[in-house]
Parts: C-alpha cells; structure tokens; sequence
C-alpha cells in the first residue's frame, strides 16, 4: 500500500508542476509589447512590457497601440520608462515617436533607452509608439534586433 501512496504523490507533484509551468507561460505571455495591447487602470498601476523587435530594414515601420481603461484612467499622470537589457544593436538604428493625443516625442530609441522617465500627463488614454528605420540606414543593421522593457506607470501624481 505505501508504495501505491508514493506513486499517486509523485505523480499528483508533477502534474501539479507542469500545470503550474503552463500558467506562469500563459501569464507572462500578457507583459509582451504586441501590436494592440489594453492596460486596466485600477488605482496606481505600474506595468512593464516586454518589447523584442527584429526584421527591420531602411525605411520600416511598426506601430504599437497601448489602450489605457479603467474608471478614472484619466486621471491619472501617466508615464513611460524605456529600460536597456543590452539585447542587441538595432538600438543604434531605429527612431521612436511616442505619441498621445496632447503630444508627440520623437527621438532615437538609443535615446530613450540611455535617457530618464518620459511623462506623458493626463487625459491618455491611448499612446501609439512607432518605430523606423530610417533610409539611410545601411548594410550595418542587416539582421540585427533588439530587446528592452518598458515601465508603463499611472499615478495620481502630485497635489
């Protein structure tokens, strides 16, 4: 009978492992910058996305679409922060614009990724941030990629 018991726990464990691996893939699938991704303001929010970026070539573009919800949201002092891993050179060869319906930024993602917390203010409820190669880019950026995070942060903000 023991043996019967340790072989129904072994196997209880391991189903309970795989199935605790398939959740944690499943959830943080969610933190990877997509096309069209929708954040929840509840309170303050602090998320980071995971963004990995390859296939560029002179004169290509991709747009990604974050949607701020939630009730308030926008009333919220929202801000960016672009954060180097050192993932990869083609850092050195795109552009960003980072825009909201009251503003628009627009600098290399070098830049960004070496610069400070980029705040965007109140009211947004939908940032697009594009980036390009630009033509003049050569042979140099072939096959290149790049890996980074960026902190999405809503806060009340001073009063």
């Amino acid at each position: 009978m023991n043996k019967k018991i340790k072989y129904l726990l072994i196997i209880v464990s391991v189903g309970l492992i795989l199935t605790g691996m398939v959740i944690w893939g499943v959830m943080s699938k969610d933190n990877v910058l997509k096309d069209n991704i929708v954040i929840e303001i509840d309170g303050e929010t602090s998320k980071t996305l995971k963004a990995e970026i390859s296939g560029f070539y002179p004169g290509k573009s991709e747009e990604y679409v974050i949607r701020l919800t939630g009730s308030g949201a926008s009333d919220y002092e929202v801000s960016l922060d672009f954060m180097d891993d050192n993932g990869g050179s083609l850092k050195d060869y795109l552009t960003v614009e980072i825009k909201t319906a009251e503003k628009t930024i627009a600098k290399t993602l070098k830049e960004v990724l070496e610069g400070e917390e980029i705040p965007l203010g109140k009211n947004v409820t939908e940032i697009r941030i594009v980036y390009t190669m630009p033509e003049k880019v050569g042979n140099e950026a072939k096959e290149t990629s790049v890996t980074f995070y960026i902190e999405l942060t809503a806060s009340r903000g001073k009063k």
